[in-house]
């Protein structure tokens, strides 16, 4: 049980690194072959610019893979607190 609670715990961290990496715009202004996502995008109420579906996805495998990165480095720590806590719930 403890490895199933180890590897929730995991994946629950880079999530939460993930939501916090795309809120604070990381990956915002990546740059395609082709285009650049500030260029040529139209501009939300926020004054934030919008890129393609291709650019959007790419963000998104580029914070997820950043995010992973940084909870198999266990450098945040969130996934050990996290199984500590919950070893005497579980048991």
């Amino acid at each position: 049980m403890t490895d199933g609670l180890t590897q929730a715990c995991a994946q629950f961290e880079a999530l939460m690194l993930k939501q916090m990496l795309t809120d604070a715009g990381v990956g915002r202004n990546l740059q395609t072959r082709d285009a650049q996502v500030d260029d040529g995008n139209a501009e939300d109420a926020g004054g934030q610019t919008s890129g393609g579906a291709g650019v959007d996805m790419m963000q998104s495998i580029f914070v997820d893979a950043l995010a992973q990165a940084i909870a198999g480095s266990d450098h945040a720590g969130l996934a050990h607190v996290l199984e500590t806590s919950l070893q005497g719930a579980v048991r």
